[in-house]
């Protein structure tokens, strides 16, 4: 009998440190380029990217920008080429829905091309017009490029998540 109830005892006990260590675990919050971004027609295309788990490769552009007008064709090429691996979003600079996401990204100039990994982390910031050879190379290091690598920050600039404002440099 009292061997049973030693080991009822100590089943107890094991039990009770189990649920104590898994419930005091902080869950750390789980931080993208994304974070915070109010709903646009821009994020619904990032947040159907992520369910897809796909890698994200956005392209900043201004109709009224004569180097955009030339990489335009080139990156809708490439996108017609990888869309099955690659989300490709384009955005206008000027496009009001738009706004937020040029602003975390501190697009300064057009063109601007962000790649982004499935794990919601910056790969690489492309500037000006990228020759296609280049961009199908930064698009297959893309998709090879699943996370980030420890240490890695999640971006090359910073990224205030707590924040409700988004004041940074207009164009």
């Amino acid at each position: 009998m009292k061997t049973m109830l030693d080991t009822v005892q100590k089943v107890l006990i094991a039990t009770i440190i189990v649920i104590v260590l898994t419930g005091c675990r902080e869950q750390a919050k789980y931080i993208t380029v994304f974070n915070d971004l109010p709903s646009s027609k821009y994020m619904s295309l990032v947040e159907g990217a992520v369910q897809d788990k796909k890698p994200i490769t956005i392209s900043f552009t201004a109709e009224w920008c004569p180097h955009c007008r030339k990489y335009k064709p080139t990156f809708f090429e490439v996108e017609e080429e990888y869309k099955e691996k690659v989300a490709f979003i384009n955005i206008d600079v000027e496009d009001t829905a738009g706004r937020l996401l040029t602003e975390r990204f501190h697009v300064s100039g057009v063109p601007t091309t962000a790649f982004i990994r499935k794990d919601g982390s910056v790969m690489k910031i492309g500037h000006g017009n990228i020759l296609k050879e280049d961009l199908i190379k930064d698009i297959r290091a893309l998709i090879k490029s699943k996370k980030k690598k420890k240490g890695e920050p999640v971006a090359p600039f910073s990224i205030d998540v707590d924040s409700k404002e988004n004041n940074v440099s207009k164009l």
